[in-house]
């Protein structure tokens, strides 16, 4: 996302005393960034599937 991450969004979200349901979605595994999604109050963090796995079947 240009100019802002995921995780920054979500904090800049929280701190202005936004609150609904967030989902995280990334194209990696980041255990610590899932963390702290959770942490920060995310309802899911995924794993999306790469592109190669959903073309080259």
């Amino acid at each position: 996302m240009p100019g802002m991450s995921g995780p920054e969004l979500h904090l800049h979200l929280s701190e202005m005393g936004l609150s609904f349901p967030v989902i995280y979605l990334t194209g990696v595994g980041n255990v610590p960034l899932s963390v702290q999604a959770m942490k920060r109050g995310a309802v899911d963090f995924r794993r999306s599937p790469s592109m190669r796995s959903c073309c080259c079947r």
